[in-house]
């Protein structure tokens, strides 16, 4: 917890309240908050600031200089003194500052411009002054774009008007405080989305005068607080003045509890749900720090929540709601890149009743599984979804999946246990009982495994086999070969049969329709796909 209370046994000497807590940058972007501000002893400057770096390799000490302790940083090694007046340190400015540098200064005139070198190509320019009557009214801005401006607080009395913004990005500023947010808002009556991303708000420490927030973000919908560290308490008290809160996007923010280290949970007492939120239908909390589904369980009670993203954390089970309430509205969740390591997880997943959209890769229950059989087992394990990764489970593929995870199960054991696989019964009394030979040509033909052509992807001086399913678009076949060719853009790419020694060569087709399957094309084993990059 970062605290701004000197070492009681060697106190340095006064420091006066003025820059405490407000945000700073250097000339080459690197962030920070003022910890201390005065005067440091046996040194010709009269007043120093010591900044906690939001970047910690900046740092380089904790806070203690010649053995007296000027403040504590949160994280050990991330503090720097600094000279108060040193040319390398830049302070916030205010939002109308921000907004008329880029958006109300000097716009280009129609004229006549020159093109390339030399002699170059004189081109006549038209339509410069109606676009800059438009920028340059600051009434008439709709979506204000402000990233890394420094800007860090809202003057009142400034003569600019926003009321006319709806979209405002405020990332990567120097914003300082919730009022400082609050101040910006409330001049732009119309805001719908606010993006905060990477500013190091204050915490409230439990509690934030309603006078602060009246009447700031009684429209807002969106809300981006990546990276700013704030408690999850505070994501709580400022939700109240935002009834019309649809989306939150807390991502990247070390978040393992809802609980609040001002007021923590008793030991004994089961967690709380998270309460209120009464419009919020997405929340995302990738890269985060949750082990627990016990934490995630708790927001199992907000009324409109539709969309959950937990990927890139650290859980590593998954339970069924506890009542057939809770979870009742979500139907995307996004799970990938955690630490699920068993089916009972996945299978619990079967239990939330709307859920039909699942981001499930990079976890160890499928970390041996190549792709495509990690999508067969999960479609036929979860019988209710209509998307997996992105991709539309078309009947088709799901009737493929099902079928061919029979017969895995069957061949695999004897008998089946319902316990591993509890879709197994349900799954016979649709299909009927799968065939029990180890065979390949015991699978009948609409199988996954006979839907998959083997062909050879030749581009760039490489020539790749991969085996593809036939129901695999044009669009997303497009991807995968930038993939495996090392991000490189694919420019055309044709299929034509192996060369046939009596016929010579085929005539390749063009795949140029990206809705289009493989096997609209007749694709067959062995065949090519001939690419041609940008």
């Amino acid at each position: 917890m970062t605290t701004d209370t000197p070492h009681p046994t060697l106190s340095p000497p006064h420091s006066p309240p003025s820059l405490l807590h407000r945000r700073v940058c250097t000339l080459d972007n690197f962030t920070g908050t003022v910890r201390y501000h005065g005067p440091v002893p046996h040194s010709a400057a009269t007043a120093w600031l010591g900044i906690e770096w939001d970047d910690p390799t900046r740092g380089k000490h904790s806070g203690t200089h010649d053995g007296i302790s000027y403040f504590t940083p949160s994280v050990p090694g991330s503090a720097t003194l600094v000279r108060a007046d040193s040319n390398k340190l830049l302070f916030a400015r205010s939002l109308s500052d921000a907004v008329r540098e880029k958006y109300l200064g000097v716009q280009p005139q129609d004229g006549t411009i020159v093109l390339g070198s030399g002699d170059g190509v004189m081109v006549e320019t038209v339509g410069w002054a109606k676009a800059a009557g438009k920028v340059g009214d600051a009434s008439r801005l709709a979506i204000v774009g402000l990233d890394g401006a420094r800007v860090g607080y809202g003057d009142p009395s400034d003569p600019v008007q926003l009321t006319a913004v709806e979209d405002l990005d405020l990332s990567r500023n120097l914003l300082a405080t919730i009022e400082d947010v609050a101040t910006i808002a409330r001049a732009c009556p119309r805001l719908k989305s606010l993006r905060l991303a990477h500013n190091r708000l204050q915490p409230s420490n439990g509690s934030i005068p309603a006078s602060v927030l009246a009447g700031a973000f009684t429209g807002l919908a969106g809300l981006s607080l990546l990276g700013t560290r704030m408690p999850w308490a505070d994501i709580e008290l400022i939700a109240i003045a935002m009834p019309s809160l649809a989306q939150i996007h807390f991502g990247s923010n070390g978040l393992a509890s809802f609980d609040s280290a001002a007021t923590p949970r008793p030991p004994a007492s089961p967690p709380p749900h998270v309460t209120g939120f009464p419009s919020l239908h997405t929340l995302n909390l990738d890269q985060n720090s949750f082990t627990s589904w016990s934490e995630i369980a708790r927001l199992s009670r907000l009324p409109q929540l539709r969309t959950l993203i937990l990927s890139n954390n650290a859980l590593t089970s998954i339970s069924p709601p506890a009542t057939p309430s809770d979870f009742a509205h979500l139907t995307s969740l996004n799970i990938s890149s955690n630490a699920i390591s068993s089916w009972e997880c996945i299978h619990a997943l079967n239990s939330f009743p709307s859920l039909i959209e699942l981001r499930a890769r990079s976890n160890p229950i499928i970390s041996n599984m190549s792709p495509p059989d990690a999508a067969i087992d999960l479609i036929a394990r979860l019988g209710n979804l209509t998307t997996l990764d992105g991709s539309t489970i078309t009947a088709r593929y799901r009737l493929d999946a099902e079928l061919l995870y029979l017969s895995r199960c069957a061949r695999a054991v004897p008998s089946v246990d319902p316990s591993h696989h509890p879709r197994f019964a349900a799954l016979v009394a649709i299909h009927g009982p799968p065939p029990t030979s180890d065979a390949p040509d015991a699978l009948p033909p609409g199988r996954i495994e006979a839907s998959l052509v083997d062909m050879a992807i030749v581009g760039g001086g490489r020539r790749v086999r991969k085996k593809l399913p036939r129901t695999m678009t044009v669009r997303a076949l497009r991807a995968i070969v930038g993939r495996l060719f090392g991000g490189r853009k694919v420019a055309t790419m044709a299929v034509a049969p192996p060369l046939d020694e009596e016929k010579g060569p085929q005539e390749a087709v063009l795949l140029d329709d990206d809705i289009k399957e493989l096997g609209y094309y007749d694709v067959q084993n062995g065949w090519e796909v001939c690419v041609d990059f940008e």
